[in-house]
């Protein structure tokens, strides 16, 4: 599989620091951002070609974010997944219509998350 360029999205440095551990040492190049605003200024200058987002975070949800992004031609389908200990299903709903590619629980394996970049990016 060819490297892709993914956004982490979390308001948790841990949380970030792991997952882009285990994506660049699966090959892929990483960029994070701390909340939906950051995201939203990144994903302005850089094309991604999967994002894992927080559903809880400060500023802008992870569902307002994907809404958001929705919105634009350059991310109208690319892969969002909505990484969360959250197993609410109006949330889940919500995400859905916002636009939400899946739901990964946390904590996440780090094979998951290479799995489904495997399987989105493919």
């Amino acid at each position: 599989m060819t490297s892709k360029h993914i956004l982490i999205v979390d308001d948790s440095v841990s949380i970030q620091q792991m997952f882009a551990l285990f994506l660049t040492q699966a090959g892929h190049c990483v960029s994070v951002a701390e909340n939906g605003e950051d995201a939203l200024a990144l994903c302005r200058h850089t094309q991604y070609d999967l994002i894992f987002t927080d559903l809880t975070m400060p500023y802008i949800s992870g569902i307002q974010l994907t809404k958001q992004l929705r919105q634009t031609a350059t991310y109208r389908s690319v892969p969002i997944i909505v990484v969360t200990t959250d197993t609410d299903e109006q949330q889940k709903q919500a995400g859905r219509a916002a636009g939400v590619t899946g739901w990964v629980s946390k904590p996440a394996e780090p094979a998951l998350l290479v799995t489904v970049v495997e399987q989105l990016c493919a």
